[in-house]
Order: structure tokens, then C-alpha cells, then sequence
């Protein structure tokens, strides 16, 4: 027997949890498929980001461990700059945050089917690896950097070496940081091609690094290193570790009746790794053009409205990728003259509001 949906939403992550609420928001008949037996594990990400992309759903907040207004960022040669903001970073607990996420998806009406591996698309049939068979009128792609989903429907997702961002973090507690402060360091002889972090939790801190795929060491021991260095006698009491899309992201987010959202569709920050934002608002556009579409059965034309919504967006995460390859050469002279470019923005960000902007480049 095949099931019939109006909204599939394959992938159960930040982007895919997003679209299925908001289409259920429109009446669409909505599942989101998952293949964790759990959501929100494993934890593969860094844990910081903003949220008033979904202020409208009027979440708890019982999983923002604790916020940031303040940045330091070290730079080659010793340089360092440090910028205070009237916008709140948030380091969360991705567990709590995704349940939240998916207990709201219930409450509007969506389906969730956990241990759910999609093998195949034909059309808008969605095959699953125990045989049964689901029919949709749209589908939403949200199965994360490592998608594969969207090659079925002719999507190139393939990520080059050097497009791939490799993280590695520790949680720790005994760090020496700021109680609302995140630390960054673009400092080759630290992390070759990339940079190193530390988010103050309170309590604790998450303490990481990202490299690119092409980089021949390993990112746990540049994170071994770095820790040794950065704050000895400190102890860990959680390990992650996990990759993130730092290409281009994919201009074919509509194919007939699919749509990409998230790492899925590229749409992560590669000037600073960050993906939970841009999946969040991405998955929040396409759910709600989907519902709309699907409730109302328009032409599945009407579903361009989303890459007409999100070209702005996509627009600068084309502008960051591009940062992120002045940024990751490999040479200190090239990170301080990005530095030295973007100095006049930077005098602004210490006087106020412009500040905003500075950590929504980090944090996506």
C-alpha cells in the first residue's frame, strides 16, 4: 500500500524539521523521514548560532546553554581583534533544540517516522530500504552534507576536497574563557587552512577546529594541538566531530517537484562553516511555499517563488565562499590583507550596530 503525502520532507535536521513545520503551518499533509533512530544525534556541529529566523514559533529557549555578545579573533603576526555586539550569539544544546523542533512539527500536524532510509526517488514516489513506498506531490531534500538524494533528481552534490570543511571539537570544562565570549583563530601555524574556536557554555566551552578536506592532517590532532596549547589542564567531556559544505552553494534548489534546503543544497556559510542558520531559514521558505503549493494544488511552477525568495541569500553565500578562499591559502599575508580590506567595516563593528554583521559572517 502506498501512503500518500502532500509534503515529504526527507531528512530530520534543523533545515528538514523547519520545512515540515511550516508546511504543516500551510494544512499540507507532511511527513519528515529520518534515518537516526534519535534526533538530533549524533552531534557534529560546533553548537552556535542565532534564532530569530523562527522567533515565530515561540520556542522555549531551555536549550541555549548560554549567549555571546563578545568576539576575539587572532589573526597572524600577533594582531588581534576583539568586537562587542548588540546581537546575542547562542551556544545551544542541539539535542534539546532538534526535539523541540520536532515536537513542534507534531503539534502542526506533520508526521515523524524515525529509522527511515529513502534508497530511491522515482518521481513522487519515495522507495524506503524496508520496501515500503510513500507518494508526494512536492519533496524537500534535506538530507545534509553528505545527500545523495538529490542526485536522483539530477543535482550534482559531489564536494571537492577543498570544499569540505573536516570539524573536530572537544567540550571542556576548566577553559579559561570569557563567560560570553567566542574566540576564533585564523592563525595558519594553528590551523593550516582554516581556524580554530572557543565558545564559552557557561560552565564549559566547546573548543574546536575546522580544516579542509585536502589538508593532510588530521583535524583531531591540529584539535589535540590546539588544546594543549590554547588550555592546558583543561578536561574533556565530550568528543565531535563531523564535516560541513564550505563550495559553492547548488543554483538547482528547484528541480519539477523537489526542493533542496540546508547542507543539502549547499546553503552553509563557508566564510565561517556555519550551517544551522541558513538550513533553519532556507527550510523555513521552502516549507512554507511547499504547503501553500500543495494545499491550494497550484502548477508546480508556483514553487519558483522560492529560488526568487532565497536569491538574495544565495547571492551572499556566493559573496562568502569567495572570502573563504582568500582566507584559506595557506599564506598569513593573505588573511591580513582580507583583514586589512575589511578594517574600515571593522571600526564600525566596535562603535555599534554594524557589529551584528561581523558575527552573523562567523556564525551563519
Amino acid at each position: 500500500m502506498i501512503e500518500m503525502y502532500d509534503v515529504v520532507v526527507i531528512g530530520g535536521g534543523p533545515g528538514g524539521l523547519a520545512a515540515g513545520i511550516y508546511a504543516a503551518m500551510e494544512g499540507a499533509s507532511t511527513v519528515i523521514l529520518d534515518r537516526k533512530k534519535e534526533i538530533g544525534r549524533p552531534v557534529r556541529c560546533a553548537e552556535g548560532t542565532f534564532f530569530e529566523v523562527i522567533s515565530d514559533l515561540n520556542l522555549s529557549k531551555k536549550w541555549v546553554v548560554n549567549t555571546m555578545n563578545e568576539a576575539i579573533v587572532y589573526l597572524p603576526k600577533d594582531k588581534k581583534i576583539s568586537v562587542k555586539t548588540s546581537l546575542e550569539g547562542m551556544s545551544i544544546d542541539r539535542v534539546v533544540f532538534e526535539k523541540e523542533l520536532a515536537m513542534k512539527a507534531i503539534k502542526y500536524g506533520a508526521e515523524l517516522m524515525l529509522n527511515k532510509n529513502v534508497i530511491r526517488i522515482n518521481g513522487g514516489d519515495v522507495i524506503l530500504a524496508d520496501g515500503s513506498k510513500l507518494r508526494a506531490k512536492i519533496v524537500i531534500i534535506a538530507d545534509g552534507v553528505e545527500s545523495k538524494i538529490a542526485r536522483y533528481v539530477g543535482v550534482r552534490t559531489k564536494l571537492r576536497p577543498e570544499d569540505l570543511g573536516v570539524c573536530a571539537q572537544y567540550t571542556m570544562v576548566d577553559v579559561d574563557v570569557g563567560r560570553h565570549t567566542a574566540e576564533f583563530y585564523l592563525r595558519n601555524d594553528i590551523v593550516p587552512r582554516g581556524y580554530a574556536w572557543v565558545f564559552s557554555r557557561g560552565d564549559e566551552a566547546n573548543v574546536g577546529v575546522i580544516t579542509l578536506g585536502s589538508v593532510r592532517r588530521r583535524a583531531i590532532e591540529i584539535l589535540k594541538d590546539f588544546v594543549e596549547k590554547r588550555c592546558p589542564g583543561a578536561r574533556a567531556v565530550r568528543f565531535t566531530a563531523g564535516c560541513v559544505p564550505l563550495s559553492l552553494p547548488i543554483n538547482r534548489y528547484v528541480v519539477k517537484n523537489f526542493m533542496l534546503v540546508g547542507d543539502a543544497a549547499r546553503f552553509s556559510n563557508a566564510a565561517g562553516g556555519g550551517g544551522i542558520h541558513t538550513a533553519l531559514l532556507s527550510g523555513k521558505i521552502a516549507g512554507e511555499i511547499a504547503g501553500k503549493v500543495a494545499n491550494r494544488n497550484l502548477d508546480m511552477s508556483a514553487l519558483e517563488e522560492y529560488r526568487t525568495i532565497w536569491r538574495k541569500y544565495h547571492r551572499r553565500l556566493i559573496r562568502n565562499y569567495y572570502l573563504k578562499q582568500k582566507a584559506t591559502t595557506g599564506r598569513d599575508e593573505d588573511i591580513i590583507r582580507l583583514f586589512r580590506k575589511l578594517s574600515p567595516g571593522i571600526v564600525l563593528l566596535k562603535l555599534g550596530p554594524l557589529s551584528r554583521l561581523f558575527l552573523k559572517w562567523w556564525w551563519g
